[in-house]
């Protein structure tokens, strides 16, 4: 079956958001592994309100659910691409954003 350029694309970068969003969501396991417990139990980070964590972790949520559709119909949708996509971008920017405000206390 001959796809078009546009499902080519959505494809391509679809599987590329993928690949970047895992090693996002798995950077924060390297300071386990190279620094000591006792540095790490001075880490604390505040919310000034527990609201604020409701849209990431439906931001969260919205992606998986998005990646496990997508994987089932294994990136044929157009459509779904694009919105994992959009999903994964927004997810990785939240989380590179997170992790500047945490990390900065290393």
């Amino acid at each position: 079956m001959k796809y078009s350029k546009n499902h080519s694309i959505s494809k391509l970068v679809a599987r590329t958001i993928l690949i970047i969003s895992i090693g996002v969501l798995a950077y924060p396991l390297i300071p386990f592994f190279i620094i000591k417990q006792q540095e790490l139990s001075n880490v604390q980070v505040s919310f000034p309100h527990k609201w604020a964590l409701i849209f990431p972790v439906l931001l969260f949520f919205l992606y998986v659910g998005l990646m496990i559709k997508m994987l089932q119909k294994k990136f044929q949708s157009i459509e779904m691409n694009a919105l994992f996509s959009l999903a994964g971008l927004m997810l990785t920017f939240y989380l590179l954003m997170l992790y500047s405000k945490i990390f900065v206390s290393f």
